[in-house]
């Protein structure tokens, strides 16, 4: 028996995983992020799988006030300035996997 599995890249389709173990794919567009508020809410018991490349300095800030964030390098170099109760802490990450 043959079956067809959609196929897709990290990079043009993320991934929610749900509390229950369900898995959606969704679609990466230019209104991602305001189409997963619509779909999901608050995310709460959600996790977003994806990906990014930068090749400069972000000009802003990114912040999670009440959620984590993983972080897996593939390739080059990254500091990560993290910021808790007036703490800064840098991360610097330049191994691919760390």
């Amino acid at each position: 028996m043959t079956s067809k599995l959609a196929q897709f890249t990290i990079g043009s389709t993320y991934l929610v995983l749900g509390e229950d173990g369900d898995t959606i794919p969704i679609p990466v567009s230019d209104r991602f992020f305001a189409e997963m508020e619509n779909k999901f809410g608050d995310f709460k018991g959600k996790r977003l799988v994806s990906q990014f490349t930068f090749d400069q300095d972000w000009d802003t800030w990114e912040m999670h006030p009440a959620g984590e964030e993983f972080v897996c390098l593939f390739s080059g170099q990254v500091d990560l300035i993290l910021e808790q109760d007036g703490a800064e802490n840098r991360v610097c990450l330049s191994t691919p996997g760390a």
